[in-house]
Order: C-alpha cells, then sequence, then structure tokens
C-alpha cells in the first residue's frame, strides 16, 4: 500500500466515479424498517377492531415497558442527566414505530441542551487519549447517551416486538 502512495500514480476517471460513487440501498433493507412497524400498529388495529381491549392493553403496556426500561436504561448507562434518561424513555415507545426517528437522538440533544459541551470539550475528545473520555468528556457523553439509548430503544422494540407476536400467536 505504502508501494502504491509513493508511485503518484493516477487514477483513470472511470476509477475516480467508481470510488466517489455511492451504491443504492437494497429494496430489502427498506422492507425491513418499515415492515416492523407496519406489522405492530396492525397488531394492535387488528386487537381494535376484535374488540379484544383487555388483551390490547396488555400488549401496549408490553410495547411501552420494554421500549422506555431498555432505552432509559441505556441513557442511564452512559451516566446521562436524569431529564435525557426521561426523555429516552418517553420517545422511545413513539420512536420504534417510526425508522426515520431514535429516541437517542432525543436524549442526546436533552443532554447536549442541559451539559453543554465547550469547544475545549471537543478539542480534548478529539485527543482520543483514552477509551475513558468517552465517559468523563461532555462531548463523549452525548455521544454515549445517543448511542446507548437508541441501543437499549432498538433491544426494547425487537423484545417487545417478539413478545407480542408470540402473545398472539398462542
Amino acid at each position: 500500500m505504502k508501494k502504491r502512495l509513493h508511485t503518484n500514480q493516477k487514477l483513470s476517471q472511470e476509477r475516480w466515479d467508481e470510488l466517489l460513487s455511492v451504491p443504492s440501498p437494497k429494496p430489502v433493507w427498506k422492507i425491513i424498517k418499515w415492515g416492523f412497524p407496519i406489522i405492530i400498529l396492525g397488531l394492535f388495529g387488528f386487537l381494535l377492531m376484535q374488540g379484544n381491549y383487555e388483551e390490547l392493553l396488555a400488549v401496549a403496556y408490553t410495547w411501552l415497558a420494554l421500549n422506555a426500561a431498555l432505552a432509559a436504561l441505556g441513557a442511564l448507562l452512559a451516566r446521562g442527566h436524569p431529564l435525557a434518561i426521561l426523555t429516552a424513555a418517553l420517545a422511545s415507545p413513539i420512536t420504534s414505530l417510526n425508522p426515520t426517528l431514535a429516541a437517542g437522538w432525543f436524549a442526546g440533544a436533552v443532554q447536549m441542551k442541559i451539559a453543554k459541551p465547550t469547544s475545549k470539550d471537543l478539542q480534548d475528545f478529539l485527543k482520543l487519549d483514552s477509551f475513558g473520555l468517552f465517559w468523563s468528556n461532555r462531548v463523549g457523553r452525548v455521544l454515549l447517551v445517543t448511542a446507548f439509548a437508541n441501543l437499549g430503544s432498538s433491544i426494547g422494540a425487537y423484545l417487545a416486538g417478539t413478545a407480542i407476536i408470540g402473545t398472539l400467536l398462542v
């Protein structure tokens, strides 16, 4: 690789175009991304149409509890501010039904608003001296709150979705 870098070899225009092109997304991911929320909402609608309100409440509770608890746990593990943790819990059940939104974005925004990172925080974080910077630095903390809340929300949605489908199939 070093040899190639030092030869100053010119790339053809076709090679540049190939390297700079962004591959088109596979349609299967779009189906998966939107299919899961449609199935969950469809199950809620099915229970509502059947008039099975008791099971609808149980399913809704499962969805709310698992999504909120695991998103909040993620923000808590990132040592987020209590309001960021609460935001993750409140946003998760809703954002899990919309693939264009993420609970961690909201929790991270609250964390950033409350514990405002400074330019020094950013400079220190960009040095990446140690893994501990993620927890001790305000910029790192915002990133952790965002990522962990998103991860918790995703796990919560998956667990709640499978639990709901399993309950209705029995």
